[in-house]
């Protein structure tokens, strides 16, 4: 097994459990959104961004040593995992087909948790949009006309919220 190979294999099983993590993470920033704890939730925020930050190294690592054992190989361009899979020796490929796998499954995981997490905040961001929209009615706040015809804004100045405070 060349030793590029090896290497490749190694930074494969690293971009898993980097991929892991981010999964652990995107959880716990499901359970930050469903709690509706901020403070949690940005202290994941910035633990994404680190796992984010190690996600790329391991990915351009992954990719040098793709192509390096793709030129082992003889290959002259390598877009994915896939051609150079087909192209290893069995022993290879039975060591990759299965991480290959894994990692495709991890990035499906991960483009599940993220659409739900963002569906849930876009959900959040309406609700409160909506809450803003009725306090907006309350106080006044729809579109009038004028005395000249035009169409004035209602919204007052926030003086009725101020009184009950």
């Amino acid at each position: 097994m060349p030793g590029s190979m090896v290497e490749l294999i190694s930074v494969l099983k690293d971009n898993e459990q980097v991929l892991t993590e981010l999964a652990s993470a995107l959880t716990e920033e499901q359970s930050c959104i469903i709690d509706l704890d901020l403070e949690r939730l940005a202290r994941n925020g910035s633990r994404k961004e680190a796992i984010m930050s190690r996600l790329a190294r391991v990915r351009e690592e992954c990719g040098d040593l793709m192509r390096q054992a793709g030129a082992e190989l003889g290959l002259a361009e390598i877009p994915s995992l896939s051609p150079l899979i087909a192209a290893a020796a069995s022993a290879e490929q039975s060591r990759l087909l299965p991480l290959q796998r894994r990692l495709m499954q991890l990035a499906r995981t991960l483009e599940r948790q993220h659409d739900m997490n963002r569906r849930m905040l876009e959900n959040s961001i309406g609700m409160i949009n909506g809450s803003m929209a009725m306090f907006s009615r309350l106080l006044g706040g729809c579109d009038t006309y004028g005395a000249r015809g035009h169409i004035n804004n209602g919204m007052t100045s926030g003086s009725f919220l101020r009184q009950e405070i």
